[in-house]
């Protein structure tokens, strides 16, 4: 009798089942890790830049104010030196899109009103920005509370 090398077409169903169970087990846990990825990502990029506002104001003399791109700190922002009398100078710093999953919220900041460090470091107005993500789970959204002084609170926030 001739013995065979390879697999039958029962055993190559099997482990495609398997794969499949698999993979619908598998990936709604990894657009939770991703979504929680994003958040924390999200939270860290807006406090390094509110950090290095507040730190480039003091280093000039210069208010630097972080800017939204229409209205959504979501789709990017510039942090841009104004002068004494409030003219616009240099951008110091721009970023893009937040990843799409990514809400940031504020009832105290936008384009008119945007965040901005004085050359003391000290805030030109408190406020909070919400960071939500969709899909997310665990305490994985933030709350960056900013506070006259210039401190910079962030706090965990559950996931909806």
């Amino acid at each position: 009798m001739k013995q065979s090398s390879g697999f039958t077409l029962i055993e190559l169903m099997v482990v495609l089942v398997v794969m499949g169970v698999m993979a619908v087990v598998a990936i709604p846990r990894m657009t939770s890790t991703t979504s929680n990825s994003a958040a924390e990502a999200s939270g860290r990029l807006l406090t390094l830049d509110l950090g290095y506002a507040r730190n480039h104001a003091q280093t000039t003399g210069l208010t630097v104010r972080m800017i939204p791109v229409s209205d959504e700190y979501e789709l990017g922002w510039t942090l841009q030196e104004f002068d004494n009398a409030g003219n616009a100078g240099n951008v110091v710093r721009s970023r893009n899109r937040l990843d799409d999953r990514v809400n940031v919220e504020s009832a105290e900041f936008s384009t008119a009103a945007p965040i901005g460090f004085t050359r003391d470091g000290v805030l030109e107005s408190a406020g909070t920005l919400a960071i939500t993500t969709t899909d997310c789970s665990g305490n994985r959204n933030r709350n960056l509370q900013l506070f006259v002084s210039g401190q910079i609170v962030t706090t965990e926030v559950a996931c909806q």
